[in-house]
């Protein structure tokens, strides 16, 4: 298996991450191509959904969609009721 993981450059804490995965992903026979671009880059082929990577990291966070988290406090559920997406998308 090959993939293709897109991060931003210029943070050596998301370099050093990005690094440690796939050399825990070579030990199970993944084959990685690693491209670092820009942060504003990363974002748009994230978001544009480029044929440009199996694996897309900004780096950002989590994000709580749509633009917020919603808190059950109101509800009787005892499930939270949230959308999350992890700034690591896979495809």
């Amino acid at each position: 298996m090959t993939l293709s993981l897109e991060y931003g450059s210029g943070s050596p804490a998301l370099t050093l991450q990005v690094n440690t995965e796939v050399s825990e992903w070579k030990t199970l026979g993944i084959t990685t191509k690693i491209l670092t671009v820009p942060f504003n880059s990363v974002v748009s082929d994230c978001v544009g959904n480029s044929a440009n990577w199996s694996i897309c990291l900004w780096g950002a966070g989590w994000i709580y969609a749509p633009d917020y988290y919603h808190q059950a406090s109101h509800c009787t559920c005892r499930v939270p009721v949230s959308t999350s997406v992890h700034s690591a998308i896979l495809r």
